[in-house]
């Protein structure tokens, strides 16, 4: 009886549909960055909407808990999702001097909008007029920042800090720190000396341990440059040295001394 081969199984291929990579919001680089100003924009929004919201939320369960009156908080803690976006992206751009002049002129100009706003809006309740400060400073600072830190960058090539002097981006942050700080103390009432040493002191104690990496760099920077100026002065001494075992004989410079032959008429031994 005549057997027959044994039949070849081959592995059955299944087709399978790839699935489409949806594009992820907010767009980012790879550095973390966020490239487009409408998802910026649209992500500081939606962060300062969510803060009001719970804001009611809050502001309506103490109301109803007989813990205080509706509408009494402040709208401007709504701010505190869009600053963390904005943090964000500050940490994104590395090191450098552009990401600090852009963030301070951002925020000068997002606070004196948001001032703007809240002063049109006196009359209304603090919950309804700090919201609406909130958004106009949230909107003001993502414009700013996105165009101002771009462009910053573009003029002053550096992106990542490099290229930059320690010592200027340790003086830009104390700058950005002591501004930080005076912003606040600004609406207080209080004497403005009074508001401008505390401002110091408190950005001293946070420049202490928020700028330590840009100043352990500016320290290295300027023993570096007192190390070469060090060396520079040894090279000069040496060669003047030189120059003086050159000069030290019987004679200047480049000249033999003369020979004198002698005067009593014997002649040479040679």
């Amino acid at each position: 009886m005549v057997g027959f081969p044994p039949r070849l199984t081959y592995p059955r291929l299944v087709m399978t549909e790839r699935p489409e990579r949806t594009p992820s919001f907010p767009r980012r680089d790879e550095e973390g960055r966020i490239v487009v100003l409408a998802d910026l924009l649209g992500l500081t929004l939606a962060g300062v909407v969510v803060g009001v919201v719970a804001l009611l939320v809050f502001d309506w369960s103490f109301a109803l808990l007989g813990l205080g009156d509706a509408g009494r908080a402040s709208g401007w803690l709504a701010v505190v999702l869009p600053a963390w976006v904005f943090v964000e992206e500050f940490r994104a751009w590395r090191f450098g001097a552009a990401r600090v002049a852009a963030a301070l002129v951002a925020a000068a100009v997002g606070i004196s909008a948001g001032l703007l706003a809240a002063g049109l809006a006196a009359g209304a309740p603090p919950l309804v007029s700090g919201g609406l400060a909130a958004a106009v400073f949230a909107m003001a600072y993502g414009l700013i920042w996105f165009v101002g830190v771009r462009w910053l960058a573009n003029r002053t090539g550096c992106r990542g800090g490099a290229g930059m002097s320690p010592a200027v981006k340790y003086t830009l942050g104390r700058i950005g720190l002591f501004v930080a700080v005076f912003l606040p103390l600004w609406p207080v009432e209080m004497n403005v000396f009074l508001k401008l040493i505390l401002a110091l002191a408190f950005s001293a104690a946070l420049s202490f341990f928020l700028l330590r990496g840009w100043r352990d760099e500016m320290a290295r920077q300027l023993a570096d440059a007192a190390e070469r100026r060090r060396a520079e002065k040894d090279r000069l001494r040496a060669a003047l040295a030189g120059e003086d075992g050159v000069t030290g004989g019987d004679g200047p410079a480049g000249q033999k001394p003369v020979e004198q032959k002698p005067t009593d008429g014997s002649a040479d031994p040679r």
